[in-house]
Formats: structure tokens, sequence, C-alpha cells
């Protein structure tokens, strides 16, 4: 994604704090073991990929569309491997290949009509039993009303927010079941299993 390359530089600053909570989260509702394969799909620079390496030992991918993103990550030197590609189109990784994914409020930047495509394809390459965990933000949120307005003027383009509901019948219908869900403060987590 092109605009997300005019703020690759500054992304990790701007984000650092959150980072932290949300790979508590993660380790919370995720089994993340050394050696173990995960995606972070749409991870931009890599930074919560490199902070579960760190934690975990995991093998962890991040999938990205942003060549600026994916740059910045690698010279900050974020132990991951790298995959500048687009989730809704077919991923070059095999099928039922992956343990568990995560996308880290990254469901609202693909546009409405393309989130079940991109939420199929990492059905497709889960393993059986393998683990989607989804934190998303909730679009009656202020603050997040606010970053919509602030995120267009800024170029990253138009957000597609979609309410915990909508995406468990989403999620159900791309062959993942959801067995967790968790009000946050500004959004929800979502965990499904293959």
């Amino acid at each position: 994604m092109k605009s997300f390359d005019l703020v690759a530089k500054i992304y990790d600053l701007i984000n650092r704090l959150r980072y932290q909570r949300d790979v508590l989260d993660i380790l919370r509702w995720l089994t993340i073991t050394r050696g173990k394969k995960f995606l972070d799909i749409g991870g931009g620079t890599g930074a919560i990929a490199h902070l579960l390496f760190q934690k975990t030992g995991c093998r962890m991918t991040v999938v990205d569309s942003s060549a600026g993103m994916i740059a910045e990550g690698k010279e900050k030197g974020y132990q991951a491997e790298w995959l500048q590609a687009d989730p809704v189109k077919t991923l070059p990784i095999a099928s039922n290949s992956v343990e568990g994914a995560i996308m880290v409020y990254t469901l609202h930047h693909i546009k409405k009509n393309q989130q079940i495509i991109a939420l199929t394809e990492i059905g497709r390459v889960l393993k059986k039993g393998g683990m989607l965990l989804i934190i998303e933000m909730d679009y009656h949120n202020f603050l997040n009303i606010s970053l919509n307005l602030v995120e267009k003027l800024v170029t990253l383009g138009n957000v597609w927010f979609i309410s915990a509901n909508k995406l468990k019948g989403s999620l159900n219908k791309a062959g993942l079941s959801v067995d967790h869900y968790e009000k946050r403060q500004q959004g929800y987590i979502l965990r499904t299993v293959k």
C-alpha cells in the first residue's frame, strides 16, 4: 500500500506503546511456541512479529503490501520472514501449512467487499486447528472516528470498520469458527479456529 510507504519511518514510534499491550493480548489468547510458524497479516514493519519472536522463539512471517513498511522492518533488523503480498489475492503459501495468524488493526484497511476474500485466504493457509486472532477497532468509538479522519488527511486512504457481529458472520463464511470474543476499550479481539 503506497500510502503506508509515506509513514513507514515514523510508524513504530507512533504505535510503540500500543504494541506492548497488543503482544500481551496475543500471548494471552494464542499458544505460540518455539519453531511454530505464524503469520502477521498486514504486519507493517514487523514490530509485533519481532516482539513475539523475542518472547517465544516462533517463526513469524510478516505479510504486508507496503514495500516501505517491509524495508523499514528489515532496516531495523527485526527477526521475521518478509512477504510483500496482498491478502485479498492468493498468498504464495501452501494450504494447511501455518499454525496461526494475527491481524492487528489490519482488517479496517481492507475494503468491505474484499474482507471476506482475505479471511478465506487466511483460512486456506491455516492448518486444521490453526487459529486466527484479530484485534480490531470499534467504529462507534470517538477516537477511532477521529483516526479515520486523520488517516484520510495523511493519505492512508479510507477505512472500512466492521462490527464484531458482522465479522463473526464473515469468519463463519470463511470456514473459521469464533471461539473467543472480548471487548476492549477501543475495539475488540476475536479468536477463531479452523
